[in-house]
């Protein structure tokens, strides 16, 4: 397991990505504000973040709602349509 600790917000909080180094999957942990910041230190480890959300989470439905790190409760079909990060129209 690889640990990467990345400051974020002006109050430096500590957000965290978890990535198997077997599987190269990862995992964030209270990923705070800055997600712009957090993404491409996901971009450079390498790993299959944005992968397995879309093809692991969002078979589950659209109507399964989570708490996600940026907002209030949604749902897999409202990130699908509105997120910019793994919504359906980013070309990953």
């Amino acid at each position: 397991m690889q640990v990467t600790i990345i400051p974020v917000t002006p109050f430096q909080q500590n957000s965290t990505i978890l990535q198997c180094e077997r599987t190269n999957r990862a995992a964030i942990v209270d990923p705070g504000g800055d997600l712009d910041r957090i993404m491409d230190q996901v971009e450079a480890l390498g790993t299959t973040l944005v992968h397995s959300i879309k093809n692991r989470l969002w078979p589950l439905g659209d109507d399964v709602q989570f708490v996600p790190g940026h907002g209030p409760v949604s749902t897999f079909g409202h990130e699908r349509k509105t997120n910019p990060f793994v919504g359906d129209h980013v070309g990953y």
